[in-house]
């Protein structure tokens, strides 16, 4: 006699309702990796209507909403007796205490803000209404306690942006505008800000006034630019990428920003610079460093035997050698080793005691070892 395969329960459904298609996306990226059915409404009227349909497990409401009103939906499921112990959050990106008392009022089961909303926070709460233990993701430790803004930039760039950080851990704050933007910058809840300035006056608007604000109030906030290939960036960001975003080199700069290693000082090179040389290959990274721990001490041996017998065209030339491999490491430009090359590759100084030569070998010797722990994508470079 032959079995019938067991019956298999359907994933839980969740309706978002929000006229913002980046928020949606990116609550809908988050949820979808919890193996959850996401529903999505971009206004209060079609947000009723799903749930005349389709009868979700849980609505996520936005406060303010065309049509219909987050508020306006909720007195609406609240005053039909089927859908009273429908469980609904309301999002909001602020704690606006008439809302907060008015939702209350509606018996609200939860509130999300958007300024303090992760993955594994929506995981829990989420969960918890369902009444599901909902799995644990191979989230990134680095980047999973932190919280992005997202700003600006075609709805699909930035969302695809937000999917990828979702995916990472990362707390998203997506907005498209501007004066939400300026809001949740001066509310000050994110570790980093991403800035897509695809859409030049209202990208650039935002870019500028996360620089001033975080300038005049003397805070260190890592900005990232997201910009088209032709474009150039003037503002003082931490760092520049372009688009077609390389997934890649997104994550390994991300990392490398949040980490600080930007805002320190003395470092002996920069890694987002070794990563951009490479176009975001991490074999290709790898490789570059190989090269450069095999043959910079060689040439460093030549300048100093050029020196020697005073073949200054030849000291200059080893020089221009050893600058070019300096340059695409990202070696610090201030740093003694990276100056004096750069010194005699030009010609200005082609004169070096045995004490410089000596104190030239010590700080290659340290940027070798400072590569030698330089993490591609999170693994040991070999």
């Amino acid at each position: 006699m032959t079995q019938s395969p067991a019956a298999q329960i359907p994933a839980p459904a969740v309706l978002i309702a929000d006229d913002s298609s980046i928020v949606r996306h990116t609550l809908a990226a988050a949820l979808g990796r919890l193996g959850i059915e996401v529903i999505e409404a971009a206004d209060g009227a079609k947000a009723l209507e799903v749930i005349a349909r389709r009868r979700p497990n849980l609505v996520i409401l936005d406060v303010f909403m065309p049509v219909l009103d987050g508020l306006e939906v909720l007195r609406s499921i609240r005053g039909q007796e089927d859908l009273r112990r429908l469980p609904v959050f309301l999002l909001t990106s602020s704690e606006d205490k008439t809302i907060t008392e008015q939702a209350t009022d509606l018996r609200v089961d939860s509130f999300l803000l958007k300024t303090e909303l992760n993955p594994s926070d929506l995981r829990q709460r989420v969960g918890r209404y369902l009444r599901i233990d909902l799995p644990e993701r191979d989230w990134d430790p680095e980047l999973s306690s932190k919280t992005i803004l997202v700003a600006a930039g075609p709805a699909t760039d930035t969302a695809s942006v937000a999917r990828l950080l979702s995916g990472w851990g990362c707390g998203v704050i997506p907005t498209d505008n501007v004066e939400e933007a300026m809001h949740l910058i001066r509310d000050g809840h994110q570790d980093a800000i991403i800035v897509d300035t695809s859409l030049a006056s209202k990208g650039r608007t935002m870019l500028s006034y996360a620089v001033a604000h975080f300038r005049d109030a003397k805070k260190q906030v890592p900005i990232l630019a997201l910009t088209a290939t032709s474009e150039d960036v003037s503002e003082p960001v931490s760092a520049v990428l372009r688009h077609p975003l390389n997934e890649g080199t997104f994550h390994q700069v991300l990392r490398e920003l949040l980490r600080g290693s930007q805002q320190q000082e003395g470092r002996l090179f920069d890694p987002l610079r070794l990563m951009e040389v490479a176009d975001g290959d991490a074999t290709l990274a790898q490789d570059m460093v190989a090269t450069f721990t095999t043959d910079a001490p060689p040439i460093l041996t030549a300048i100093e035997a050029a020196g020697e017998s005073q073949d200054h065209k030849a000291m200059a030339n080893e020089a221009h050698a050893l600058k070019g491999m300096l340059d695409l490491v990202g070696v610090n430009v201030d740093g003694g080793l990276y100056r004096r090359i750069a010194e005699m590759a030009t010609g200005v100084e082609l004169t070096c005691t045995a004490d410089e030569m000596s104190a030239l070998r010590q700080e290659l010797q340290q940027l070798i070892e400072a590569l030698a722990t330089l993490r591609v994508n999170g693994d040991p470079a070999p």
